[in-house]
């Protein structure tokens, strides 16, 4: 089926349990716009009134899990069995950043699922449009006890705080604005305390269910979250492992294990997801399974038929796992952090250095960790290395996993992270 705009439907003829997937794609004539999506229920007198339905890329589910948008990517699911009685709508909204507007769209679609069958589109085209920076999609909204989908696509120049308002109550004069902006910034605030000490106790409660021996190193990674005020900070991890022959002992004695153990709590507090992206390399790459509190107990004996059968050489080639890093998260709407495991012997200085310098223009940061060997080369060089945007790169070694306490480990991990956070975002590498 195909929509359009003004078209009203009701959700039982389009889908078979109430449960809807919205995805959106949009394409635009100029480079360097990015997309942002959002959505939001509003109550029986058309407010939003309760922020934790406010679903977008820095809170990505509504606490019965009702709404929920899917991580760095512009789809949403909505059970409409689970949505409270309060909220009689929900509104999908695009926003424009940067210096784009609606009418910079080449074509786009909003395309409407039944779990993996698509059961309507409707086309977004720039011709359409004007100067406005926003546009709503869509509405979904209950009324007799009926719930239906319209669509929208209504515009509004002034972007989302115009859409917003709009749903806010009465109009707002110019004169509002600034203590509207303090408003709205002391409530986003208290919004993100009460997000994260929930993800806290959700975490905490997880890992006692799925993996009991990691509770420990949980909590405190959170106090050192708490202690550099990284609450609030979303990011995707990746854990990149260096399976060169020379590491073999450190495979076999549970050393890298151990560190594994260590490296995921800070992903589930760090990535939505609660997974840890891994990568090994050796002369070549591998790109393996996500680690998670489903698979972290023996993780290296079991993924791919145990470490042992990874056949991807036995001289370290950091450059040629970099680069796929760098091809892959290169465009991440989500800061990436990586801390990449190495023991050393790393001679490829002109190529590392290009990578890094190069990956400077992106949303990623290297946290290299030394552990158990020597000739560290061009990491240990890392802070006079120059022709970088932002200083994206980190090193330390130590002896063996277990030669520092949980708590310094977890310091120097998180060490430069948060400053370059904060220079990636002032720069524009990370889009706020």
């Amino acid at each position: 089926m195909e929509f359009i705009k003004g078209q009203k439907t009701k959700l039982e003829q389009l889908v078979s349990n109430m449960k809807i997937t919205i995805k959106s794609d949009m394409n635009f004539i100029k480079d360097n716009i990015d997309l942002d999506m959002c959505c939001f229920g509003v109550d029986k007198d058309e407010k939003l009134s309760d922020d934790r339905y406010f679903i977008f890329y820095n809170q990505l589910t509504s606490p019965e899990e009702s709404i929920k948008k899917f991580q760095d990517r512009n789809i949403f699911e909505i059970d409409i069995k689970l949505i409270p009685s309060t909220i009689k709508k929900i509104v999908l909204c695009a926003t424009i950043d940067g210096q784009g507007t609606v009418k910079d769209v080449k074509n786009g679609s909003l395309r409407l699922m039944d779990g993996e069958r698509e059961v309507g589109q409707f086309k977004i085209e720039g011709k359409d449009y004007t100067n406005e920076k926003s546009i709503i999609l869509a509405e979904i909204y209950e009324r007799d006890g009926i719930w239906r989908l319209g669509i929208v696509a209504s515009g509004f120049n002034g972007g989302l705080g115009d859409i917003l308002r709009n749903y806010g109550g009465e109009e707002i004069e110019e004169s509002e604005l600034t203590n509207l902006d303090e408003s709205v910034q002391t409530k986003q605030e208290d919004l993100g305390k009460k997000i994260y000490l929930e993800k806290k106790d959700r975490v905490q409660k997880l890992v006692l269910e799925k993996a009991p021996h990691l509770i420990d190193l949980t909590k405190k990674v959170t106090v050192v979250l708490e202690k550099k005020q990284m609450q609030k900070v979303i990011s995707r991890v990746v854990v990149v492992l260096d399976k060169s022959g020379s590491m073999n002992h450190q495979y076999r004695n549970g050393d890298v294990q151990r560190a594994m153990d260590k490296l995921l709590p800070i992903a589930l507090m760090f990535d939505d997801d609660g997974e840890l992206d891994t990568w090994a390399f050796a002369e070549r790459a591998a790109h393996l399974s996500e680690i998670s509190l489903n698979n972290i107990n023996g993780y290296l004996t079991k993924e791919r038929g145990g470490w042992r059968k990874w056949d991807i050489g036995g001289i370290n080639n950091e450059p040629c796992v970099m680069q796929e890093i760098i091809d892959i998260y290169g465009s991440s709407k989500l800061p990436v952090y990586i801390i990449f495991i190495s023991d050393g012997g790393i001679y490829k200085k002109g190529p590392i250095k290009k990578i890094i310098i190069e990956s400077s223009k992106y949303p990623i940061f290297w946290q290299f960790v030394g552990i158990g060997g020597s000739n560290y080369g061009i990491l240990e060089e890392l802070d006079e290395m120059e022709g970088r945007i932002v200083d994206n790169a980190n090193f330390f070694s130590i002896d063996n996993i277990n030669s520092l306490s949980d708590e310094v480990l977890y310091e120097k991990l998180l060490n430069e992270f948060p400053i370059w956070l904060k220079e990636a975002s002032s720069k524009g590498i990370i889009k706020k």
